[in-house]
């Protein structure tokens, strides 16, 4: 159950951040060139191929560099193993 709540929260951030005029007035799109975002989740087929079309809408946006991470059946090894190297 938390690690749906995770991934629900990632992706609702990400939309929200993608999206400059569907809630409230637009807003000036954040620059974030030179940062990396990672998105890790278990989507793949279709799934996946939507969702990188908004983390690319979101690159293009923001100037950020987004990476997503297939991680499989065991995401919580995959989060666990990347927050204990840092």
């Amino acid at each position: 159950m938390a690690r749906r709540s995770v991934l629900v929260a990632v992706a609702i951030v990400v939309l929200l951040a993608s999206c400059d005029d569907i809630v409230g007035p637009p807003r000036r799109d954040p620059d974030l060139a030179g940062t990396t975002v990672e998105v890790a989740a278990t989507w793949s087929g279709t799934e996946r191929e939507n969702f990188q079309a908004v983390l690319d809408a979101f690159a293009a946006r923001t100037g950020a560099t987004v990476r997503y991470t297939a991680g499989g059946n065991d995401l919580p090894v995959l989060l666990n193993s990347r927050i204990a190297s840092g």
